[in-house]
């Protein structure tokens, strides 16, 4: 019969054919369970990631002990289930019996009613979502005691503007092959305003190798498999001496007393180096995207780079924004006028449409594809 595989219902027909061929592929053993990686960036190529049923509960159990939960917590899910970031909360609520309350669409003002109906008191949301509520100027229902986010980085604007709401959310970092969780901000952050460094888990263990996170913990991966448009499939096992090598890079900070607390930088494909120097792609978008609101300017700017040769790269700002070339221009130039060269934007590009996927993350390889870069 094959493996079971958890992916989104809406997939082009290649990766339809291709999820078809590693089902009929892979053995279907019933201490695995398969789910299609959200953070996929191929045009050509899916990703499925095999986790242990001992590990999904590795992470449960360490993520119910971060959050102090227990059986009297009520879980909201509003994340699909097919994505680790929903699929995790139907395991750690049936480790203590907790009820779970489930979304069929997501709106912001509704989930706000129910959530205050159902007396809510745990729940994960995405960034996109986070953006959603501060748009719609959604307060929190005081039932609420921790929102983590996660599925993405969590600009720290957007941190201010929804803690100035009421929502008591603690970023996280975390990724589909270590079960969900791995460094998410404590409980103690909400007492304060700040931007929260990220503590570990304590299933977890992480060194930083060349700005790069290694990851040690029973909660990793089993597997990972790759079908592509082609047919072609490969199956690893990921880890090298225990340790699960990642494609993000962070650093340490110190945290309350003494404890180094995580900072994650970014993806290694965005970090480019402009003129000899590094520059974090999220960190120009989220400043830019920042100046954009201070003036009032209807738009959201994705960065991405070109090869220039012997300069480096150069930073283009991507957007798919109604407003005005000027306007955005304008606001192009404003941020340029703050910072040093290699930090510079140097074009602007529109597109109709920036592809993401159903958890609001970029599609980069497919983004590059429109626009023939």
């Amino acid at each position: 019969m094959g493996a079971t595989i958890l992916a989104p219902p809406q997939l082009a027909d290649w990766q339809l054919k291709a999820l078809k061929k590693l089902r009929d592929y892979l053995p279907a053993d019933p201490d695995t369970v398969w789910l299609f990686s959200s953070g996929t960036q191929s045009v050509d190529r899916v990703k499925c990631v095999g986790l242990n049923w001992s590990a999904v509960l590795a992470s449960a159990a360490a993520v119910n002990k971060h959050l102090q939960a227990t059986k009297e917590d009520i879980w909201s899910v509003e994340i699909p289930t097919y994505h680790i970031g929903g699929f995790a909360i139907l395991e750690r609520a049936s480790m203590l019996g907790c009820k779970v309350v489930r979304a069929m669409v997501w709106d912001a003002r509704e989930f706000a009613t129910r959530v205050a109906r159902e007396k809510v008191t745990l729940t994960s949301l995405v960034p996109t979502q986070i953006f959603d509520i501060i748009s719609e100027q959604v307060q929190a229902p005081a039932c609420l005691r921790a929102v983590i986010v996660g599925g993405g980085a969590l600009p720290e604007h957007l941190y201010g503007q929804a803690r100035d709401l009421g929502w008591p959310i603690l970023p996280s970092y975390g990724l589909t092959e270590c079960s969900s969780q791995v460094a998410t901000a404590a409980l103690d952050s909400l007492k304060k305003r700040e931007f929260p460094g990220l503590t570990l888990l304590p299933h977890v263990n992480v060194d930083i190798r060349d700005g790069r996170v290694w990851i040690r913990s029973p909660a990793s991966c089993k597997w990972v498999a790759t079908c592509g448009v082609d047919g072609s499939i490969t199956l690893e096992d990921p880890l090298r001496g225990g340790w699960l090598p990642t494609e993000d890079l962070a650093d340490w900070l110190d945290g309350d007393g003494g404890l180094a607390q995580l900072r994650i930088l970014g993806r290694r494909d965005e970090i480019v180096k402009v003129l000899g120097v590094l520059v974090s792609l999220p960190q120009v978008s989220n400043d830019l995207n920042l100046i954009c609101r201070e003036m009032g300017v209807e738009a959201s700017f994705v960065l991405i780079s070109v090869d220039r040769g012997r300069e480096g790269a150069h930073v283009l700002a991507v957007t798919d924004s109604t407003s005005s070339m000027g306007d955005l221009q304008k606001a192009v130039d404003r941020y340029n006028a703050g910072v040093s060269g290699p930090f510079r934007i140097q074009q602007i590009c529109w597109t109709e449409r920036i592809p993401r996927t159903s958890l609001g993350k970029i599609k980069k390889a497919e983004l590059r594809a429109q626009l023939r870069i």
